[in-house]
C-alpha cells in the first residue's frame, strides 16, 4: 500500500509582477506511484504551476526554475531523501525542460554514490507569466533506498523557486570609501576588484588589495580555484528561506536530539513559543513544530510566508543539507545583486543607491501582506522583524509600478538581496571560509541533526542587512560583518541556499561590464536615506543636462541639512528621473545609463523610456554601520 502526502516550500503568494519579483508555487495531482520490480525504481507523476515565470533572450538573458526534490519513510518510520535516476523523468504536457540535479555535479552520475538528489524544472521555451506543466514524472531509484513493493509508504514532494545566475564576468566592490571594507583593486584606491574567471585569486597591494574584516587589511592568501566566485553559472533561491520552509524541515527530523538541536524557539533562540520579531513557529519539546493562526478564523496569520530569522549558521547549513543546496559565498552573493553591470556607488541589489523604506503594514502575517506604502525595502523602517518574501514587489505592481527598482530585485530576479533579514554567506576573510569548495548538500544529515556537510563549520560571514539595519550595512558591497562567523541565533539573522550547474544551454548574455569600471571613487556616499519627499528636495524632471539641478530650491523646507553639491564622474552630465511620482537625481555616466537601458527590461523605470540626458545624485550625510546586536 502506498499514501501519499505533497508539500510544496512555498505555496500561494499573491503577486503579478513580471519575471518572479514575488512566489506561487504549487504541486498538486499526485497519482499513485508507478512500480516497475524489474528496474526497482517508482515513477512519481504530479502537475506544477507557478506565477511569474520567465524565460528570456534580452538581458538579464536568464530563467527561473524550480527545484523539485522528495522525502519519504516506510511504515511510519524516519524520513530520508529519495534518490533520482538521471535519466527517465518526463513532463508529458511538453513545457517544461527538466534537469537533474547530482550530489557532485563536477563527476559522473552513480545511483550509490553520486545520484540526482533533486531536479531544477524550468521552461522549455522563452516566454513569461504563469508556468504550468502536467504530467510531470520523476523516476526514483526506490530499490536504491531500500524500498520494496508493498511497503507503507508516506512520500512529500518539495519545490522551491530559485533564479538562473549567467556565468561571466562581474565586479566586487563599489568604488566608495564609505561602504565599508568593500572589496578594492589598490591599497590607495576604491577600483573594484574585477572577476574574469573562476581561477585563483592571489590578493596583492595592486589588483586585488584586501581591506578585511577577519584577516587584516593588507593581507596576501589565496582564494582557491575552487571557491565559489560567482563567475561561473548557479542557481540561486529566489527569497530567503521562509518560516514555512523551515517548519517543513524540522517537522522531518527524527523525534529527540535532532530536534532539540533545530529548535529555534529554545533559549538560545526567541526564548518563547509566542510571536516575538514576527517569528511565529512554535514547539513545545515535543510532535510538529507550529505556526499558530495569530487571527480568529476565518482569517489567517499564520507568518507563514515571512522569511524565518534567528537561524544561526547550524541552523541555515542543516536546511540547505535536507534541501541538496549548498551555502552561498560572499562573492556569489554581490554577483547575483549587481550582475555583470558596472558599478554604482553605494548601490543597493536593485542596482543604484535610491530606495523608499516601508512605512507599515497591511494584512499582517497573512499570505498577502504587503507595505501599506510604495517602499522596496526593508530596514530601518519601524517594522520590528522581517516581512513576507516578495511583498514590496507584490505591492508595487499592484499599483502599477513595475521595475526592478520598484521590486528591489537583483540583476537577476532575487528578492530581499538588502534588508529583511541578513543572508549568511561563505567568508574569503578567513582560512576557514577560503577551504569552501562549493560542494551539494545531499539530503541527509548526521544523528545529531547538524549538516555533515564539509562546510557544516566553516568560516562565514553576514551581507546585505536586515531589517534593524542601517543603508550602509544593506549596500551590496558592504563588508563591515562579512567574517563575524553569525553562531548565534540572532533575531535578524536568515538565509537562502544556491545550487552550481554546468552551463546549460540558454539565452547568451548580451551585456559585459567594461575591464575599467564607469565609476570614479569618491568619498561622498551616493546613499539617499529617505522614504519620503520632504527629506531631499524635489526637482522636476527636465531634459537640460544641467547639474546646478542637483542643488534646486526645495519646494518646502527639508528636514535634514542640505546636502553637498554632487561630484560629477567620468565627464558625466545629469538628469533627473520619475520614480513611485516623486523626482530622483542619480549619479551615473553616459556608458552605465546606456548599459542600463539596454540590460533593464524593465526601462520605463527611467523617465520618459529613456535614458537621455544622464542622472547625477545627492550626495548625502554618511551613516557608519553598527554592529548588529
Amino acid at each position: 500500500m502506498l499514501r501519499l502526502l505533497a508539500t510544496v516550500l512555498f505555496v500561494f503568494v499573491v503577486m503579478s509582477a513580471r519575471y518572479a519579483w514575488a512566489t506561487a508555487l504549487e504541486i498538486t495531482n499526485i497519482t499513485t506511484p508507478s512500480y516497475d520490480s524489474g528496474t526497482e525504481t517508482i515513477t512519481l507523476q504530479f502537475d506544477i504551476t507557478w506565477k511569474n515565470s520567465w524565460k528570456v533572450t534580452t538581458p538579464p538573458a536568464n530563467w527561473d526554475a524550480a527545484w523539485v526534490f522528495v522525502k519519504f519513510r516506510v511504515d511510519g518510520g524516519e524520513w530520508k531523501h529519495a534518490s533520482l535516476r538521471d535519466t527517465g523523468h518526463a513532463d508529458l504536457s511538453g513545457n517544461s525542460t527538466i534537469s537533474p540535479g547530482l550530489v557532485d555535479e563536477t563527476s559522473a552520475f552513480n545511483i550509490a554514490t553520486n545520484p540526482a538528489v533533486g531536479v531544477f524544472i524550468s521552461r522549455s521555451s522563452t516566454g513569461t507569466g504563469t508556468h504550468s506543466s502536467t504530467g510531470i514524472q520523476l523516476k526514483w531509484a526506490s530499490g536504491q533506498d531500500g524500498v520494496v513493493e508493498g511497503d507503507d509508504l508516506d512520500i512529500r514532494i518539495y519545490g522551491v523557486e530559485m533564479v538562473y545566475v549567467e556565468r561571466g564576468n562581474f565586479y566586487a566592490g563599489d568604488g566608495l570609501s564609505t561602504t565599508s571594507l568593500a572589496l578594492r583593486a589598490g591599497s590607495s584606491d576604491y577600483n573594484p576588484w574585477h572577476i574574469t574567471s573562476n581561477s585563483a585569486i592571489t590578493t596583492n597591494t595592486t589588483t586585488n588589495y584586501y581591506p578585511g574584516p577577519g584577516d587584516s587589511a593588507g593581507s596576501v592568501f589565496t582564494i582557491p580555484a575552487g571557491f565559489p566566485k560567482g563567475y561561473n553559472s548557479f542557481y540561486m533561491m529566489k527569497h530567503e528561506i521562509t518560516q514555512e520552509q523551515y517548519m517543513s524541515f524540522f517537522n522531518t527530523l527524527p523525534v529527540g536530539t535532532p530536534q532539540a538541536a533545530r529548535d529555534i524557539t529554545d533559549a538560545t533562540g526567541k526564548n518563547t513559543d509566542s510571536l516575538a520579531d514576527r517569528n511565529n513557529l512554535s514547539w513545545t519539546g515535543s510532535g510538529s513544530m507550529t505556526l499558530p493562526n495569530q487571527l480568529s478564523n476565518p482569517d489567517s496569520a499564520t507568518y507563514c510566508t515571512v522569511a524565518a530569522n534567528y537561524l544561526n549558521w547550524p541552523d541555515l547549513v542543516a536546511w540547505l543539507d535536507w534541501a541538496g543546496l549548498r551555502p552561498m559565498s560572499e562573492l556569489e552573493y554581490e554577483k547575483a545583486a549587481r550582475g555583470p553591470q558596472d558599478v554604482v556607488g553605494g548601490e543597493l541589489a536593485w542596482g543604484i543607491a535610491f530606495y523608499s523604506r516601508v512605512d507599515g503594514l497591511t494584512d499582517s502575517g497573512k499570505v498577502t501582506e504587503v507595505p501599506n506604502n510604495l517602499a522596496n525595502v526593508n530596514f530601518a523602517s519601524g517594522i520590528t522583524g522581517p516581512m513576507r518574501i516578495g511583498s514590496c514587489a507584490d505591492y508595487n505592481t499592484e499599483q502599477g509600478t513595475n521595475s526592478r527598482t520598484a521590486a528591489g530585485a537583483g540583476y537577476f530576479g532575487g528578492l530581499e538581496l538588502a534588508g529583511n533579514v541578513w543572508e549568511q554567506v561563505v567568508t574569503i576573510g578567513n582560512s576557514s571560509g577560503r577551504s569552501y569548495d562549493g560542494s551539494h548538500g545531499d539530503g541527509a544529515l548526521a544523528a545529531s541533526g547538524n549538516s555533515d556537510a564539509s562546510w557544516a563549520s566553516i568560516g562565514a560571514g553576514l551581507r546585505g542587512g536586515a531589517w534593524n539595519s542601517t543603508v550602509v550595512e544593506s549596500r551590496t558591497s558592504e563588508r563591515t560583518h562579512a567574517a563575524s562567523q553569525p553562531s548565534t541565533r540572532n533575531k535578524a539573522y536568515g538565509g537562502r541556499g544556491v545550487r552550481s550547474v554546468s552551463t546549460p544551454a540558454g539565452p547568451t548574455p548580451t551585456y559585459t561590464p567594461s575591464s575599467t569600471p564607469s565609476i570614479t571613487p569618491t568619498d561622498t556616499p551616493t546613499d539617499t536615506p529617505t522614504d519620503t519627499p520632504t527629506d531631499t528636495p524635489i526637482i522636476p524632471y527636465t531634459s537640460t543636462p544641467d547639474c546646478t539641478l542637483c542643488t534646486a530650491t526645495p519646494t518646502s523646507t527639508p528636514t535634514q541639512t542640505p546636502t553637498p553639491t554632487p561630484t560629477l564622474i567620468n565627464g558625466g552630465a545629469c538628469c533627473v528621473f520619475s520614480w513611485f511620482g516623486s523626482d530622483y537625481c542619480e549619479l551615473t555616466t553616459e556608458t552605465d545609463c546606456d548599459s542600463r537601458k539596454g540590460a533593464e527590461v524593465w526601462s520605463s523605470f527611467y523617465a520618459g523610456n529613456s535614458c537621455d540626458p544622464w542622472p547625477c545624485i545627492f550626495a548625502s550625510p554618511t551613516e557608519t554601520p553598527t554592529p548588529t546586536n
